[in-house]
């Protein structure tokens, strides 16, 4: 799985890198590699299946966050060349969604669904914190 889908995310990774400026990319990212770092070894305590579920959180995040920057963009009418490498970026992100929820069987259970709020609240602050600085 991780071999599958880390070209793609390496890719992905290679756009911003190139696109931003320096003085455009967050001067936290020491500490969003730290907080994923932590997540992936937080979600192999649930095992294979913790794993799963919590790829399949983050990139439902991931695909949300693509979607209002797209949507943003093509209200403005800007950079539609932009919009159309994020929609590719998205689609991307969604296979890898759609491929993590098809090998986890995690029956739906309060425990999950706080793993599920954690995730995504953590993320959503993490955007939210990104934005301001």
């Amino acid at each position: 799985f991780a071999t599958m889908h880390l070209e793609t995310e390496q890719r992905h990774l290679g756009h911003f890198e190139a696109w931003l400026s320096a003085k455009d990319k967050s001067l936290l990212t020491p500490l969003w590699r730290l907080a994923g770092f932590i997540l992936g070894s937080l979600a192999v305590f649930g095992g294979v299946n913790g794993v799963y579920l919590t790829i399949e959180v983050v990139e439902t995040f991931v695909i949300e966050h693509y979607r209002q920057q797209i949507e943003r963009l093509d209200q403005q009418r800007a950079h539609p060349e932009v919009a159309e490498t994020l929609r590719q970026f998205m689609n991307e992100e969604a296979e890898h969604c759609h491929d993590a929820a098809s090998r986890h069987t995690v029956p739906d259970a309060f425990v999950v669904n706080c793993w599920r709020a954690i995730v995504t609240v953590g993320s959503s602050m993490a955007v939210t914190v990104a934005k301001k600085l």
